[in-house]
């Protein structure tokens, strides 16, 4: 057999495509395609890209197609290689949220509908409040409606987490004023808190159109009618209204005499019994919102998946030296072997573990973990009891002056000694939790740092929600930075709470690397450390 003959080697028409879109043989078509940053050549052939997309089949076969190189000016390389991958082998791969969005620009040019709902749907997976805001703008702009619309719910639902990010006064005016229509929103400070968010958007509006943000009505024509109407004043009470909208400028006095006037009528009747008065029937200036009722929240069912403890495990982390090691100067470099292969660990390096996690049945919204805490060190006690030796039993160091204080806490011996150590109940944990996509990529990570009991459930919150995609595999990295024991068990690869079914598998990394490793998993463990996950269902 010629072994030129690539086609006798493939078994289908899909494999030889691909075989053509790899080696670039008997391509008759060439693109030139220039990003912001860089500019490439693409080849491909005609036939492939007119069979998928009738702007390709115009450009190409069409009265005016075109006979020379191509010119592309307004994708980016990247995504053009993305949507030739997508013709030629009907797979999709995307390597950065911003790589998604140029695609999905892309394809709505080229009208690859299915290509663009597959953009659409890995863009609404990768949904977190830090980028809700810059991905409403995004589909709003190019009409996305489903995208608009699970962008806008993330911002409602954690609006309180943008409100406190200090690049909220940096979001559009469009995405304010949907904010603002919504009746369904998350603020813990309620309308004021809105109100105050809105004003110190305007005084930034103001800074970057040359207006004195100081001046009320330079912060009004900031605001613009628009959002003006929107912000509800009157479901504030009448102190909030003297003392924190007034001075401000933005309203004149006599609309704050009207609102005060509305608000009051508005109580009089609601005292009286003889019901509410209708938002129509307040005597509010048109210019103004009439809505006297405070926005309600968004309920967020938190859930807990928690795995089956089957049987006790061997401990990880920084395994103690005797007290003869620490009089010769410390730990042992070597690890352990066998299934203790996890204890034993050089100092000033962290312990690096991997939950690996998968939502079988339905996509949901990860909120946090909990994990176990470590165990209480020998360091933390004290052999010497009134200046003496316990008969090698271990005292904690202040229980004598516990006992002095309060005799009646413990029990004492004879000698005055306890007969069972007491262990010291607290210490300062030190970990960092990320969640890590399939390839590797950092889709949240968070620093935790908190007094937590030693061995104990700790429950770690995620510094954002991560929506995991049904049937896609994400893993949970920690990093144990305390030189501390920490416990694991034999638990459950797989659970269902409330239809949602979930599969874990476990794995650490033995080379204890400081740099956090790219959740590449190493050595896979029979053992768990993540005991639960906290989590929201989709809808």
């Amino acid at each position: 057999m010629d072994t030129e003959d690539w086609q006798l080697s493939k078994v289908g028409v899909s494999e030889r495509i691909r075989h053509l879109h790899k080696t670039k043989q008997w391509t008759d078509c060439t693109f030139q395609v220039s990003g912001e940053s860089c500019t490439q050549i693409f080849q491909a052939h005609k036939v492939l890209l007119a069979c998928c997309s009738p702007v390709f089949e115009a450009m190409l076969f069409g009265p005016i197609a075109e006979k020379h190189v191509i010119q592309v000016p307004d994708v980016e390389p990247e995504a053009f290689r993305i949507l030739l991958e997508y013709i030629y082998t009907d797979r999709t791969s995307f390597p950065s949220l911003e790589a998604t969005c140029a695609t999905l620009y892309a394809a709505k040019k080229y009208l690859l509908p299915h290509l663009r709902q597959s953009c659409v749907v890995h863009l609404v997976d990768l949904l977190r409040p830090s980028n809700a805001c810059s991905l409403y703008d995004f589909a709003s702009a190019l009409e996305e409606k489903e995208l608009a619309q699970e962008s806008l719910k993330v911002m409602c639902t954690y609006l309180q987490e943008l409100l406190q990010d200090p690049s909220f006064v940096h979001i559009s005016r469009g995405t304010l004023e949907a904010i603002l229509r919504e009746d369904l929103l998350n603020a813990d400070g309620g309308e004021a808190s809105l109100i105050a968010a809105s004003m110190s958007w305007a005084r930034q509006e103001c800074k970057r159109c040359g207006l004195d943000p100081e001046d009320g009505c330079d912060l009004r024509r900031a605001l613009g009618p628009e959002i003006m109407s929107h912000l509800r004043f009157m479901a504030l009470g009448c102190d909030e209204l003297e003392q924190h909208v007034q001075p401000r400028g933005v309203l004149t006095k006599d609309e704050v005499d009207a609102l005060l006037k509305a608000r009051c009528a508005v109580k009089k009747t609601a005292d009286v019994g003889t019901g509410m008065h209708q938002e129509t029937d307040l005597e509010v200036p048109s210019s103004l919102c009439t809505k006297f009722k405070p926005r309600s929240s968004i309920p967020i069912s938190l859930r807990c998946c928690s795995r089956r403890y089957l049987k006790a495990g061997p401990l990880i982390g920084y395994r103690e030296s005797p007290p003869t090691e620490r009089l010769l100067g410390g730990y042992r470099p070597e690890l352990s072997s066998g299934p203790n292969a996890l204890n034993g660990v050089p100092p000033h390096s962290t312990v690096t573990l991997l939950c690996q996690l998968r939502c079988v049945t339905h996509s949901v919204v990860l909120a946090g973990i909990q994990v176990w805490t470590g165990l209480a060190p020998l360091s933390a006690f004290s052999s010497v009891t009134r200046g003496g030796v316990d008969g090698g039993r271990w005292v904690a160091r202040d229980s004598e002056d516990a006992c002095h204080h309060n005799p009646s806490s413990s029990s004492v011996d004879e000698s005055g000694r306890h007969p069972h150590p007491r262990s010291p109940l607290t210490y300062e944990e030190e970990m960092e939790v990320a969640v890590l996509d399939l390839e590797g990529r950092v889709l949240c990570k968070v620093p935790f740092c908190e007094q937590v009991e030693y061995n104990s459930l700790a429950t770690i919150s995620l510094g954002e929600p991560v929506r995991l995609a049904r049937g896609q595999d994400y893993r949970i990295r920690l990093q144990l930075c305390q030189p501390l024991q920490y416990p694991v068990a034999y638990l459950s690869v797989s659970e269902t709470v409330n239809g949602v079914t979930f599969e874990f598998a476990d794995y650490a990394d033995p080379r204890w690397s400081s740099g956090g490793g790219t959740g590449r998993l190493v050595c896979r463990l029979d053992m768990g450390f993540v005991q639960s996950i906290l989590f929201c269902p989709r809808e």
